[in-house]
């Protein structure tokens, strides 16, 4: 017995897919008794019987065993078929699956041998099938035959079908078979006949030694790394761009857009999401209407996806961009980079958007995050020569001087620019969080942390402690302090402060008294620390928010700079004017000692100056940027200074710049002033914070929760994407023609 072939173990080697060619021989050889088990060498032994190649002698395939045990007279049955019949049987048995070629789905091999005996003149061809490797040739007469198996059916306007695809259709349309019950698609059954042409050229020349055959890569198949062939099963798309793009959000796999394996986009799995969710509301629609209908779904998509493949386009026109990257976990412990963009195009407008959210698999050192951050860069290809400047979080990872992701983006950049100036901010929210940490006052919150914990961490003491805010008409209670939120601290103290007598009272009645409530310098420092928090968390507001300019942010660093030089100024000589907590908490001991909390104004200047040198060093192109018309010519740059002379003259451009902001006035300049349009390009496409960043890892948070963890890191992204597009809106309008109001009582006829 000769055992099947399997196609995943073919080779280039003719000797490897000759298998019932070499049981051919062996039967010429001799013809007179031969034992196999293999339908392929049956029909090989008819074929080549018809053909006189046994002479006079009559040969039998014994196959089976026991009680099936049977002897086949292979000279007798070709003899009755008929040379015609025979002829063509090779390329039957080859289109209807065989060992190298796959089955049609519930065709089986007594259809198919009916189908061709019943219409034998229509597909006299098929005789020629195999002699040649045209496709040209073998194709039409193999769709006539598929088309006879699966039963020839009529179109809507009557006329037959004239291919597979038009017979799925119909299928599809007129009848409730399953989807398994169709026939393949054009594109996939072109692939099969290539197969099936390769195998039958093969057979018919099977009676000799070493036949010249073709090379089977390029006939329905294709070669392996390791030296092995596979099949090509098709080669245009499963389905529709659309019908993909919607299918994939219902998919669990997360690798569905990396994978050709995954089966959410199988024909059954289309159709049975149609029946589940869209059925009822277009089976009703029939002829043009439902045609109109096919025709207007993708194009409403393609209008969706077009904010996005226009923002693609907008990333290469740019003539300075920024980038700002930050790396978080989500719930099921993924590290998800989140990457924004902000760019200048030749008009200076700025395009501000989130690029993509990539996650981190394994592990997040800074060549794990370059790599990521240069492959989402340039799958949108921009012009890594324009880059100006990149914001991160500050980890050691990103800002490593050695080998940070900082230290490598410059190389790059630089590398392609000439060695232009590249900048690097560590956030300034989070540079202004680290600064109060200089305060050390952590006596003061380690109590107050403690007290609201009790208070807030047992159901009962929460509340009886509203229960006696409530009965002292106080609407608001104790907030939790969470480190990682920038404006926690401040809402915690303001509110511990305003509460203090009260939570004096409870803790006394829990028999946990607060000692250092009685104790007036410990108030004085909280009071003092309530103060200088709710300063600090005023100017973290004032550095939140899109689109802002980087002058901004330095011209907000610099104000608080001076209120500090101020405050320190008036502490040392006992005034506490703009502390109105520690000014009320003083006003029992007017001799209390302020020169303590001097000192702690003095230690977070000192931070702030180390902290934010970036804006030092940058000061002369942001005093040209903020103010063009005041700066001296002389104190600037050679290359800008007859621009900035021919600029304070002109009397136009001077009331123009007082009458909009500095991110359009720059826009009047094009194209008279390269050298100050090309500084403010720079500028303007400047990341000062991680803002946006910490903004989109909230809304991941939303999300993916633990409720839904199982949101792939595609569709998480696509969300993310919709969620941080500041140009689209809700098309209401759109949305409101397109349903038809229910009006009642229209189908009454009036009495």
């Amino acid at each position: 017995m000769i055992g099947s072939m399997d196609p995943s173990c073919l080779s280039l080697h003719p000797p490897a897919y000759l298998i019932d060619g070499m049981a051919l021989l062996q039967s010429l050889h001799d013809p007179s008794f031969q034992t196999f088990n293999d339908l392929d060498v049956l029909v090989l032994l008819v074929y080549y019987a018809s053909k006189g190649m046994f002479g006079s002698s009559q040969v039998f395939m014994h196959s089976g065993h026991g009680l099936k045990e049977i002897f086949v007279p292979v000279c007798s049955i070709a003899q009755s078929l008929g040379a015609a019949l025979c002829e063509c049987l090779p390329a039957c048995h080859a289109l209807t699956g065989c060992d190298s070629t796959s089955s049609l789905y519930r065709i089986g091999k007594t259809t198919a041998f009916t189908r061709l005996k019943t219409h034998l003149t229509d597909l006299k061809e098929m005789a020629k099938f195999g002699l040649s490797g045209n496709l040209d040739e073998a194709l039409p007469v193999a769709r006539k035959y598929a088309l006879l198996l699966y039963g020839q059916k009529k179109k809507e306007n009557g006329c037959p079908c004239t291919n597979l695809d038009e017979l799925r259709y119909t299928l599809a349309s007129t009848t409730d078979s399953s989807a398994a019950n169709l026939p393949p698609t054009e594109d996939a059954f072109e692939q099969h006949v290539l197969r099936a042409l390769y195998q039958t050229a093969v057979w018919r020349h099977s009676h000799q030694a070493k036949p010249h055959l073709w090379n089977p890569v390029g006939r329905g198949w294709r070669l392996r790394q390791d030296g092995s062939i596979e099949p090509i099963m098709f080669q245009k798309a499963p389905a529709p761009k659309e019908v993909r793009d919607i299918t994939h959000l219902y998919c669990k796999d997360g690798k569905c857009n990396e994978t050709s394996k995954c089966q959410c986009l199988s024909e059954y799995n289309i159709r049975r999401h149609y029946e589940t969710h869209h059925s009822e509301k277009y089976d009703g629609l029939q002829g043009q209407l439902r045609r109109d209908k096919i025709n207007e779904l993708p194009a409403g998509l393609r209008k969706q996806q077009s904010t996005f493949i226009q923002s693609r386009e907008a990333f290469k026109s740019f003539i300075a961009f920024s980038v700002a990257i930050d790396e978080s976990t989500d719930i099921t412990d993924v590290a998800q980079l989140a990457i924004f963009i902000r760019g200048v195009d030749e008009t200076l407008t700025v395009t501000e958007e989130f690029l993509e959210l990539v996650p981190m698999m394994d592990t997040t050192t800074a060549e794990d995050i370059f790599g990521s951050v240069v492959a989402a860069l340039d799958r949108v290809g921009v012009d890594w020569s324009r880059a100006v400047s990149l914001a991160t979080d500050g980890a050691p990872s990103m800002v490593g001087k050695k080998a940070g992701v900082a230290t490598k983006f410059k190389d790059k950049v630089q590398a392609l620019n000439g060695g232009d100036r590249f900048w690097t901010f560590h956030c300034i929210l989070h540079q202004e969080a680290l600064c109060c940490k200089s305060l050390k006052m952590d006596h003061v919150m380690e109590v107050v942390v403690r007290t609201v914990n009790f208070i807030r961490s047992r159901g009962l003491n929460h509340r009886q402690f509203d229960k006696l805010l409530s009965d002292s008409n106080i609407t608001h209670s104790l907030p939790y302090h969470t480190e990682v939120r920038w404006l926690s601290r401040g809402a915690v103290l303001r509110h511990f402060f305003d509460l203090r007598e009260e939570i004096g009272q409870f803790m006394e009645k829990k028999g946990k008294p607060v000692l250092e409530l009685q104790s007036q310098e410990w108030l004085r420092d909280l009071a003092f620390l309530v103060d200088i928090t709710e300063h600090l968390n005023n100017l973290n507001k004032m550095l939140q928010g899109r689109k802002k300019v980087v002058t901004q942010f330095s011209d907000n660093i610099h104000a608080f700079k001076l209120k500090l030089t101020l405050w320190e100024m008036q502490l040392a000589n006992g005034n506490p004017a703009h502390f109105p907590c520690l000014r009320d908490v003083c006003v029992t001991r007017p001799d209390a000692d302020m020169k303590r909390y001097k000192d702690k104004i003095a230690g977070l200047l000192r931070e702030f100056e180390k902290r934010f040198q970036v804006f030092c060093e940058l000061e002369t192109e942001f005093s040209v940027f903020r103010s063009p018309f005041t700066v001296k010519a002389s104190d600037l740059p050679v290359e800008i200074q007859l621009e900035i002379i021919d600029l304070q003259c002109d009397a136009d451009l001077k009331g123009k710049f007082a009458s909009v902001g500095l991110d359009r006035f720059y826009q009047y300049l094009l194209p008279g002033y390269p050298k100050l349009t090309a500084l403010a390009a720079k500028i303007l496409c400047m990341f000062g914070t991680t803002y946006l960043c910490e903004q989109i890892f909230s809304v991941m948070n939303i999300n993916k929760t633990k409720m839904r963890s199982r949101l792939t890191n595609k569709h998480l992204n696509d969300i993310l994407k919709v969620t941080a597009s500041q140009d689209m809106t809700p098309g209401v309008d759109a949305l409101v023609q397109a349903k038809r109001c229910q009006v009642s009582g229209t189908n009454t006829s009036p009495d």
